[in-house]
């Protein structure tokens, strides 16, 4: 909780350390593609 309002005082967004918990699995997260997003909005419902 200290840490979320010293970012809060900093402005600048609390960032997890995940060293800490090496028991987490490390997740990869790709940039996602906004055509994506526009073939879901071209379908139309059946």
């Amino acid at each position: 909780m200290k840490h979320l309002v010293l970012n809060r005082i900093d402005t600048r967004p609390s960032r997890l350390d995940l060293e800490i918990y090496p028991y987490l699995p490390k997740a990869r997260v790709d940039a996602t593609d906004p055509a994506n997003y526009l073939s879901l909005m071209s379908e139309v419902p059946a």
